[in-house]
């Protein structure tokens, strides 16, 4: 009876050491699969491209914005996106200053977290929140959340900015 608890506790050890390695591999591979939509996507929005943008985008994704009523579905999204694109005065030029990604569903899925400036805020970092799925080999985004960061030291003259008197 030992020797075939043993044997079957070798065996478990084994594969789940194995199994370890072959998750390892493929968040490498998903991680820069990943990494490449990614930089597609912002390309598209520093570009000002609308098309390659909203593909990026789910039919029934939630795309929320900086403001508490920015709750967004694709259709009305794209169209705020496109007419932000259309104005020539819009120059992006974003630039990810920061990157997290975690992979879930044998990484099919991933939040990826990015932290980055704004021409129009330079005091306040903005982060983005995403959800992305991978489906039919192309990384799709079903939710985006995007908002400001103020430094906790910050906070207290944010809020006394904005008191009504």
């Amino acid at each position: 009876m030992k020797k075939i608890f043993f044997v079957i506790m070798l065996a478990s050890a084994f594969l789940a050491s194995g199994q370890k390695k072959n998750d390892k591999i493929n968040d490498v591979a998903a991680k820069a699969d990943l990494v490449k939509a990614l930089d597609q996507f912002y390309l598209a929005y520093n570009n000002k491209d609308i098309k390659a943008f909203t593909a990026f985008l789910t039919e029934d994704g939630l795309y929320c914005g900086t403001d508490p009523k920015e709750f967004w579905d694709k259709a009305t999204y794209s169209k705020l996106m496109g007419e932000t694109f259309a104005d020539p005065s819009f120059i992006p030029n974003l630039k990810i200053d920061k990157r997290e990604i975690r992979f879930y569903n044998n990484g099919t899925t991933a939040i990826v977290v990015d932290q980055f400036f704004m021409d129009f805020s330079t005091q306040i970092p903005l982060r983005q929140v995403l959800h992305f799925t991978k489906t039919d080999k192309k990384w799709l985004c079903s939710f985006s959340n995007t908002s400001f960061i103020p430094n906790n030291e910050d906070v207290d003259k944010i809020l006394e900015a904005v008191k009504t008197k």
